[in-house]
């Protein structure tokens, strides 16, 4: 992340928060304390909209699947919220 900053590439940028947000919402779901759970979820989901908004300066989606996968994230996060 520090070397997408220095460099100002905005795809190493998208790319390094969308991965971690990723993680860390797979951390999130790990969790068993329900505090921790949705602050670890919360900051995933911060990962994810700066993500997004600089793989919008490319007009590019994130090609990661899996959990909070784009371009639905927002509506998985509010769902799992909803489950827990």
């Amino acid at each position: 992340l520090e070397y997408g900053k220095q460099t100002r590439n905005n795809f190493l940028i998208a790319h390094t928060l969308d991965y971690l947000s990723y993680n860390t919402y797979w951390k999130a779901r790990s969790s068993e304390d329900p505090e921790k759970r949705r602050e670890l979820a919360e900051k995933a989901m911060r990962f994810y909209d700066k993500a997004h908004s600089h793989y919008n300066i490319m007009s590019f989606i994130s090609p990661r699947g899996g959990f909070i996968g784009p371009p639905s994230g927002q509506a998985e996060h509010y769902y799992q919220l909803a489950i827990w």
